[in-house]
């Protein structure tokens, strides 16, 4: 099975990823498309609830722990996983977008909070666009409004080139 293409929202901390992120799987749900996400959890704290069912299985070593229910379904692994790792993992979808992962190598939107982060630019590799919370212009980047989801989705199209969708009204 052929992986979806992947794109990340990057930026740091309350740069407004979470945000950007839910009003691009709007905006591209809006197309019919189906729309993963993942989600870079960048602090040494735990991601299950101590003295839950699945933290006593995890506590107790177990190599995975799987949980399902009525509506959700989680595996925890003790080991970060790379973002080519989750995507593989992840149901059957048209697309994956991706908050944060700053160091992957998939296309990224980046967003900065004030000139400080600037240097992200640098850091990070495929920079696709940016969008600012102060008055920003780069040489290359198409630079858009934080709440442009429809500029920042189309922008995306045209970098992922799914030309095989195309005929869903883009």
């Amino acid at each position: 099975m052929r992986r979806p293409p992947i794109v990340q929202v990057v930026g740091f901390k309350n740069s407004g990823k979470t945000t950007v992120v839910s009003g691009l799987v709007r905006r591209f749900g809006a197309q019919g498309l189906r729309v993963a996400t993942a989600k870079h959890h960048g602090h040494a704290d735990d991601l299950d609830v101590p003295a839950t069912d699945t933290a006593l299985h995890r506590a107790a070593g177990a190599c995975a722990t799987a949980i399902a229910s009525a509506g959700l379904s989680a595996v925890w692994e003790p080991r970060e996983l790379s973002l080519s790792e989750l995507a593989d993992r992840l149901p059957p979808c048209d697309l994956v977008i991706a908050e944060g992962f700053k160091g992957a190598n998939f296309p990224k939107w980046v967003l900065l909070r004030d000139e400080a982060d600037y240097p992200l630019l640098a850091q990070v590799t495929q920079a696709i666009g940016i969008s600012a919370w102060f008055d920003c212009v780069h040489p290359t980047l198409p630079v858009l409004p934080l709440d442009d989801y429809d500029g920042i989705a189309k922008a995306i199209w045209r970098t992922i080139q799914l030309e095989d969708q195309l005929e869903r009204g883009w």
